[in-house]
């Protein structure tokens, strides 16, 4: 954030600001004078994410408001409570995200969990916070995918794994990824010409040590803890380091609309400087995110423009 002098009068909000990534992208924006608004489903994690960022940042502009990702009511709510108060929205990062690693449960809507939470969740709130983001100047989406969309594809024969012998959660969180990847780039194709106004972004963080990262590690006892002591370290970056992908997105001058910003991709090490980064072809192509642009609106029954 080296080029961003200020972002006084900005706001930004943050998905799943309450720890990890979305923790230090949050202060990021409020340590260079945006108003943040952080969501998420826990109130007590909200609380201290406040006061976490507070006592490091003493006049950050900062607040939490409780939104279930998991609930398109509770979405809808969030989102036109915000539209009522008729103020722009410059900047928002859809960072909140689950691992569903156990076992399939669904949302309250009947959603597979992964898909719903990590996908139709954002492409839902973008939606409807669409509005606010037209009254802002130059308004931004950062969406937040992850390394392991290079080894996915869209499953549209049966996308929320409800026909599947088997649920794979790593095969299902890598769909979700992709079809988030897949949503910025039809959401930027959409607001080019529709005339929106929209810079639709994605950054991928490499691999990060969040505390879901530790505990899939510490499965595996001993040679999981020396991974985790003396490997991890050097191939990964820390939250608040995979934060400084989402706010070069978010904050930087020298952006192209549509493009994803991460590590440099190598097979050794998931860390690095800031690149402009190739995209999987699926999530390119525009047939592919027509049709899974038309599924969402039908799953989610919200309409854009």
């Amino acid at each position: 954030m080296r080029d961003v002098q200020t972002l006084t009068g900005k706001v930004a909000i943050v998905t799943g600001g309450t720890r990890g990534i979305g923790l230090y992208t949050a202060m990021g924006l409020a340590t260079v004078g945006a108003e943040v608004i952080i969501l998420g489903s826990n109130p007590e994690q909200g609380g201290n994410a406040v006061s976490f960022i507070k006592k490091r940042v003493p006049r950050a502009n900062i607040s939490f408001t409780k939104v279930d990702f998991g609930s398109l009511q509770g979405i809808a709510d969030f989102a036109r409570a915000f539209n009522e108060k008729g103020v722009g929205l410059d900047i928002l990062v859809n960072n909140a995200g689950i691992y569903a690693r156990e076992k399939l449960w669904k949302t309250v809507d009947g959603f597979e969990s992964t898909f719903g939470i990590n996908y139709l969740a954002p492409f839902s709130l973008t939606a409807q916070l669409l509005p606010s983001l037209r009254k802002a100047n130059a308004p931004r989406v950062v969406n937040v995918s992850s390394l392991a969309a290079y080894y996915a594809k869209i499953h549209f024969d049966d996308i929320q794994y409800e026909r599947a012998k088997w649920y794979l959660f790593s095969q299902v969180y890598s769909q979700s990824k992709l079809a988030i990847l897949a949503f910025t780039e039809e959401l930027q194709r959409r607001s080019d010409a529709k005339g929106w106004g929209l810079t639709a972004l994605s950054v991928m963080p490499g691999l990060v040590r969040t505390r879901l990262l530790e505990k899939e590690i510490d499965r595996y006892s001993t040679l999981g803890q020396i991974f985790k002591s003396f490997i991890l370290p050097c191939i990964s970056n820390s939250a608040k380091e995979g934060a400084k992908y989402s706010l070069f997105a978010a904050t930087s001058p020298d952006i192209t609309p549509g493009a994803l910003y991460g590590p440099p991709y190598s097979y050794v090490a998931y860390r690095g400087p800031i690149r402009k980064i190739w995209i999987p072809r699926l999530a390119t192509d525009p047939k592919v995110g027509g049709k899974l642009w038309e599924i969402s609106e039908k799953l989610t029954k919200v309409r854009w423009g």
